[in-house]
């Protein structure tokens, strides 16, 4: 596995082995090979903008070809070819359903979890909330398939338009159990457990998972083959339906159908000489690859999606004074509008400006999606490394430190620790605040023009992802998303996504750290301030303790064996008045 052959640091280190090298790059030898790390924004973006002298290395990346070829395991020309073809599915007209999708899954969500009477519910596993809320999110942008939750609709999971003709039968797809004909599980549950199960199926070989006596491994082997046979028939339906009379343009804004049609376009007819005959010429998208890239859409766009989520509730939960901004620029950018009324054009940009996105922005600083990013040096090269030619000997494996850079206090603005006796992480940032989960550093003083859309693009200075009118770090500093030629396509996909989703639950919202563990509510109702305070303080030094001791960087960095409970409360029902706490 990739962390295997590229061991990024563990989480907890972060900037702290730069910091007591006293250099952000350091070249390391060992019988194994040659390792180069690197938390500096410069080397950084030397590399990452010199893709042909730094490639990726394509053969840590082959375990996720479980159903084809992708564009995260290929490189050279035949990335190009599928750089040219997934790219152009991701568009404003699908960013408009990832709007309106997140918006619909996560009222379903909030009528899931706390109902339409109770003003309150506490919620134990917060990244399997978060992860179905994604997965039913990127179901309907991504396969134009609709999963509701359970209580919603008798649970079906269908096409977003049953007139329109899509080629995809209504299926009864019930979260937890259920089958369709010619398939063993429910779309439903074929996708989350895809997703979910999916170390399975990147470790071992497939054909011996349904004989282990792990029920999530036999699962995850089950998955496997419906998902797979979900996806040929839909795929199979699209390409019908793209070839029919009745397809119009005003139809097809999911990922897959589009994928499809850019797909058939990238084909060419080459003219064989000997025969005069023409045949398809070698940028072809076969099947195999169009699957490869729809199963990259789920591990890409569900997993990191998720997992910021999950971190964005946890942290607000545990930064009240952070969550109470957000909730009042929620207010000014939708103007107690009902989400029903909310509309992409006029509300994603404000939003994305102002402290919704520098909420966003901070999490991914804080808590990027991935360790580090892997590149390679197949032939030796020349780095200029503080301002001297360096040589990077030929073979040498390359770990962009993503959460050091992110912490690097050379590359970013920062202050002095708001509580040097409580330092988030003291071995890494003891006289900074980089180590502290702050949005409103993103923020800017001077008063920017929220609804302009004119910097929406980034400068050759500015790193990749962040907002025009929030601050830009510079590039190669900010890394969730990468940069250069390979960074994310689905970024903007993401951001829609996320900002949305924090949108709809902050309008009517708060979260609160549970304190479950040691108060029930009705101790919680008799206690006076103070002793609300001790609680709390109490549920969030736990937080605190999990997100420092239980981090691992899987697929992505995710708390493994421990969960940070979260309470949803509507607003003005609050318990705990933690703001300055």
């Amino acid at each position: 596995m990739m962390l295997q052959v590229l061991p990024f640091l563990p989480w907890d280190e972060l900037y702290a082995p730069f910091r007591q090298a006293g250099t952000e790059t350091v070249l390391t030898c060992s019988p194994t090979g040659v390792l180069l790390h690197t938390a500096s924004a410069d080397v950084i973006t030397q590399i990452t903008e010199r893709r042909n002298d730094f490639p990726k290395p394509t053969y840590m990346y082959s375990m996720i070809d479980i159903y084809g070829k992708s564009a995260i395991s290929v490189e050279g020309q035949l990335w190009k070819k599928h750089r040219k073809v997934i790219t152009a599915p991701f568009n404003e007209r699908n960013y408009h359903v990832v709007w309106e999708e997140s918006i619909h899954q996560t009222q379903e969500m909030l009528s899931h979890v706390i109902g339409s009477e109770a003003s309150s519910a506490s919620l134990e596993d917060v990244e399997e909330l978060t992860s179905r809320t994604a997965l039913a999110t990127i179901s309907q942008a991504g396969y134009a398939v609709r999963i509701d939750w359970p209580e919603s609709n008798e649970n079906q999971a269908r096409p977003k338009d049953e007139g329109k003709p899509t080629g995809i039968s209504v299926r009864n797809t019930d979260w937890v159990e259920g089958k369709t004909s010619g398939h063993k599980m429910s779309y439903a549950n074929a996708i989350f457990s895809v997703s979910t199960d999916v170390m399975w199926l990147f470790v071992f070989r497939r054909s011996i998972l349904k004989y282990f006596p792990f029920k999530s491994a036999r699962r995850a082997s089950q998955a496997y083959i419906d998902w797979g046979q979900y996806m040929r028939e839909m795929i199979t339906a699209k390409r019908d339906e793209l070839n029919s009379s009745v397809y119009s343009k005003q139809q097809g804004t999911d990922l897959l159908t589009n994928l499809i049609k850019s797909a058939q376009e990238s084909e060419h007819i080459v003219q064989d000489q000997s025969t005069g005959s023409g045949k398809i010429g070698v940028d072809g998208f076969s099947d195999d690859e169009i699957m490869g890239n729809a199963f990259l859409l789920i591990m890409a766009g569900h997993e990191t999606t998720a997992g910021v989520l999950h971190f964005a509730l946890l942290l607000l939960a545990m930064h009240v004074d952070s969550q109470r901004r957000l909730q009042m620029e929620i207010d000014n950018v939708f103007g107690g509008k009902p989400p029903s009324e909310w509309d992409y054009e006029r509300d994603f940009t404000p939003a994305f400006n102002g402290m919704i996105g520098a909420v966003l922005s901070e999490v991914l600083r804080w808590m990027p999606p991935v360790p580090g990013i892997p590149k390679w040096a197949p032939t030796a090269q020349s780095l200029n490394v503080n301002g001297e030619a360096c040589t990077v000997p030929k073979d040498t494996v390359i770990a962009l430190h993503v959460p050091a850079a992110h912490r690097n206090p050379n590359q970013w603005p920062h202050g002095k620790p708001s509580n040097p006796q409580d330092l988030e992480y003291e071995r890494s940032n003891s006289n900074d605040d980089l180590g502290e989960f702050r949005p409103e550093r993103w923020l800017l003083n001077v008063k920017a023009d929220r609804s302009s859309k004119a910097s929406n693009e980034e400068s050759v200075q500015s790193a990749t992802g962040t907002a025009p009118g929030l601050y830009r770090p510079r590039r190669g500093a900010y890394l969730p998303f990468s940069q250069g030629a390979r960074a994310c396509i689905g970024r903007r996909f993401s951001q829609v996504e996320i900002i949305g989703i924090l949108a709809v639950i902050f309008q009517r919202y708060g979260v609160e750290l549970a304190v479950d563990e040691w108060a029930s509510d009705e101790e919680v109702e008799k206690m006076n301030d103070e002793q609300r305070r001790e609680l709390w303080c109490k549920a969030r030094a736990s937080a605190k303790w999990k997100l420092r001791t239980k981090m691992q960087a899987l697929m992505t960095n995710r708390m493994v064996n421990a969960h940070v409970p979260i309470r949803f409360v509507r607003r003005g029902k609050e318990r705990f008045d933690a703001e300055g706490w």
